[in-house]
């Protein structure tokens, strides 16, 4: 369980900026269609957002319990700057030993390439670097990250009449390269999909 006294002052300060923000609106929207994000991955929209995700992965051994902390504002209507970071509680099946802690801070950039009202399709190209050492100790990395990434979605409400049960269908995904700093660390290729169905849609 994550200590919340533990997360100290960007947290206090998180929840405060979220106590007066305005109310939210969806902002990934194509025509009819609304792309919302997923729990893996963020939607292919530009907007002014703050997002929290906690997730509990068990992997290798260990359980990890990592929150999440997002923010985005746009400079103009399809330009906008992300700042997030992690905080992550680390506690192995077997043994005394745990870590806790941020992780390195991300900061990107992101453009909305495109948005096609007619054909519901919508796109995005990011660039983040998640800067080494900015995390805690045991947490965070020594070097740096440099990740560019497309992230785009199609909607299916041009089918014909026929097919009209499939029109609240739509498609997300989002892929990405990393270029660490360090030459001994690989380069990694992350991509993520998901297939919507809209109930509202109909």
């Amino acid at each position: 369980m994550i200590r919340l006294r533990a997360l100290g002052a960007p947290v206090i300060a998180s929840l405060l900026v979220a106590a007066i923000a305005p109310a939210a609106f969806a902002h990934a929207i194509a025509g009819m269609r609304v792309f919302p994000a997923t729990m893996s991955f963020d939607d292919p929209g530009v907007a002014d957002e703050g997002t929290w995700l906690f997730s509990n992965i068990s992997n290798g051994g260990v359980n990890q319990n990592v929150l999440n902390i997002a923010f985005a504002k746009r400079l103009t209507h399809s330009f906008a700057i992300v700042a997030s970071s992690d905080y992550q509680y680390l506690m192995p099946q077997s043994g005394p030993q745990s870590a806790e802690g941020w992780d390195n801070v991300t900061v990107a950039s992101a453009y909305q390439v495109f948005v096609h009202p007619a054909s519901e399709s919508i796109g995005m190209v990011q660039f983040a670097d998640t800067i080494g050492n900015s995390g805690n100790q045991g947490i965070g990395t020594p070097y740096s990250t440099y990740t560019p990434e497309f992230a785009f979605g199609k909607g299916f409400g041009g089918l014909p009449h026929r097919w009209r049960l499939l029109r609240p269908m739509a498609f997300t995904g989002a892929l990405s390269v990393g270029f660490p700093t360090d030459p001994t660390v690989p380069h990694t290729l992350n991509w993520s999909f998901s297939l919507q169905y809209s109930i509202p849609y109909l």
